[in-house]
């Protein structure tokens, strides 16, 4: 009798995971033949097309569903709590620097700076 109760509950699972595949697949295809076509001059893709599509985007870029960054943004306050303060400012100076496409403060140049 368990056994029964088990069986309809994967049947159930199973019926309403293609139902959402099939409404997921459908509403890409309606929303990228709406869109696509008119503004790129792209072609005009099938369901499957579209569910395949879908499953590439996913896996590209993730699966899981997780907001905010989960675990990298964990790894990076980790890495920033376990720094001294002096560290940390050096840090933060050494990555605005790698991202503003400034030089490097090097050690050098922080001498000359502070003997002028």
């Amino acid at each position: 009798m368990n056994y029964k109760r088990k069986g309809k509950k994967i049947v159930l699972i199973l019926l309403i995971v293609g139902a959402v595949a099939t409404a997921i697949g459908w509403l890409v295809m309606l929303l990228w033949n709406w869109l696509v076509p008119d503004l790129f001059n792209g072609p005009k893709i099938t369901f499957w097309q579209a569910l395949g599509l879908f499953l590439l985007s996913k896996l590209f870029f993730g699966i899981s569903g997780r907001k905010g960054g989960g675990h990298w943004k964990h790894k990076w306050k980790h890495k920033m709590a376990s720094m001294s303060p002096d560290e940390r400012e050096r840090f933060k100076e050494r990555f605005m620097c790698k991202w503003d496409k400034t030089p490097n403060p090097t050690p050098e140049n922080v001498k000359e700076e502070t003997h002028k």
